[in-house]
């Protein structure tokens, strides 16, 4: 009874990890990919502003 209490925890715990560890690399990627967007946009922005000025 105890035993499989125990393995069964470890493996609840295994599961949790493995869940938070894979929302976190794509929590990641979000971010990264954000950053990625919002810096093309501000570039793209600054090329039509120049072409508009000049």
């Amino acid at each position: 009874m105890i035993k499989r209490n125990k393995a069964n925890t470890g493996l609840f715990f295994c599961i949790g990890a493995a869940i938070g560890f894979s929302i976190f690399i794509a929590y990641q990627q979000l971010i990264i990919g954000l950053l990625f967007a919002v810096i093309s946009v501000s570039v793209a922005i600054l090329i039509v502003s120049n072409k508009w000025l000049n």
